[in-house]
């Protein structure tokens, strides 16, 4: 019999021999080669060392080091990612990870059932309901709207947070803003 390759990965063997046109013509020959080269298939395959898993025995290939085929990557290798922004090198720090999803609902505790969290029956919507009167304080203006006065405090701050975002991004491209 002629020297035998196998491939235990794709379970393939190879015979490869110069053989004369008679003879591969012949179906027997043929007939002959395939039931060796499987039968040789076989019997290697039942001297592979054998491990015992939860499905049963199994034969170990680890120790086979066969060929491996090498195939082009389809897309260019990904960049890597620019540096991380102040929080997320702060969170990486304290070891704050993101958390999941949050539910639609949230517990309202002065009605005591649950509300959607966004939407028109939110939360959020009650509250402002609810909140129909500001006490006054001293030091504020006697005569001023404290409904406007809480928005635009809640505007201030938001533009406020924006404006840090801004910075934070332009620190992490590698600019620096300046100040007048």
């Amino acid at each position: 019999m002629p020297a035998l390759t196998i491939c235990f990965h794709n379970l393939i063997g190879d015979s490869f021999e110069s053989l004369t046109e008679s003879v591969v013509g012949s179906d027997e020959y043929q007939e002959v080669c395939r039931r060796n080269v499987s039968q040789m298939v076989h019997r290697c395959i039942q001297e592979l060392p054998r491990e015992k898993t939860d499905e049963g025995v199994m034969g170990v290939l680890d120790h086979i080091s066969d060929r491996k085929v090498v195939l082009p990557r389809g897309k260019p290798c990904p960049v890597a990612k620019a540096t991380s922004t102040t929080w997320e090198k702060f969170a990486k720090a304290k070891g704050i990870e993101k958390k999941g999803k949050r539910s639609a609902f949230v517990f309202d505790d002065i009605e005591k059932n649950y509300k959607l969290r966004f939407g028109g029956r939110s939360l959020r919507k009650a509250e402002k309901q609810r909140d129909f009167i500001i006490e006054h304080k001293g030091g504020r203006k006697v005569y001023g709207d404290p409904f406007i006065e809480r928005a635009q405090a809640k505007a201030l701050d938001k533009a406020k947070q924006k404006y840090r975002t801004l910075q934070n991004k332009v620190k992490t491209a590698g600019y620096k803003l300046k100040r007048k």
